[in-house]
C-alpha cells in the first residue's frame, strides 16, 4: 500500500484507516492528561470515545487551511505540526495543541494552515460532535477553549 499523497487534506471526509504507520497510543492513553488539558472521569470518558476518533495521518498530509471553515477539529495526540499565517512566525504544534476546533465551533475561517511535519496521531471531531461537546462534557469543552493554541489558527 502507498501513502498518500502529500497534498491530501484532513479536514475533509475521514480518511481510511492506515495500517502502515503505528505510532502508539491507546484512545483511552489519548483521553487523558497531557494529551487534555484535564482529567475525564469514566463516564466523561465513555462520552468522548462516542465523540472523538483516534486518527493517525502521514507526515505533509494538512490538517487546516486558511481561510477556510473547519469541517473537522483536531487535538494533536503524538507527533508535530507546523501553523503558517502570512506575516507571522510559523508556529510548531505538539501534542496537546488544537487545530481548527475554534473555526469549527464558530464557523469562522481559519486563521493558519497547518501541516503535519511528522507521522502524527489525532483526536478527531466533527462539527456536528463539536457543538454536542459543550452539552455533554462542557468541562473539556471549557478546558479545550482555556487551554487553546489554535487563537492563533
Amino acid at each position: 500500500m502507498s501513502a498518500p499523497s502529500s497534498t491530501t487534506d484532513a479536514a475533509g471526509p475521514p480518511a481510511a484507516p492506515t495500517t502502515y504507520m503505528r505510532i502508539g497510543m491507546t484512545m483511552d492513553e489519548a483521553l487523558a492528561p497531557p494529551i487534555l488539558p484535564i482529567s475525564l472521569d469514566p463516564t466523561e470518558r465513555a462520552v468522548a470515545r462516542r465523540l472523538f476518533t483516534l486518527l493517525s495521518l502521514p507526515d505533509g498530509q494538512r490538517l487546516a487551511t486558511r481561510g477556510t471553515i473547519a469541517l473537522r477539529g483536531f487535538v494533536i495526540v503524538s507527533g508535530r505540526a507546523v501553523a503558517e499565517r502570512p506575516r507571522s512566525r510559523s508556529v510548531v504544534l505538539s501534542a496537546g495543541s488544537t487545530v481548527g476546533l475554534a473555526s469549527l465551533r464558530s464557523s469562522r475561517p481559519q486563521r493558519a494552515t497547518v501541516h503535519a511535519v511528522s507521522d502524527m496521531q489525532l483526536l478527531a471531531i466533527g462539527r456536528g460532535d463539536a457543538f454536542r461537546l459543550d452539552l455533554l462534557l462542557p468541562r473539556l469543552a471549557v478546558a479545550l477553549d482555556t487551554h487553546a493554541t489554535d487563537t492563533y489558527i
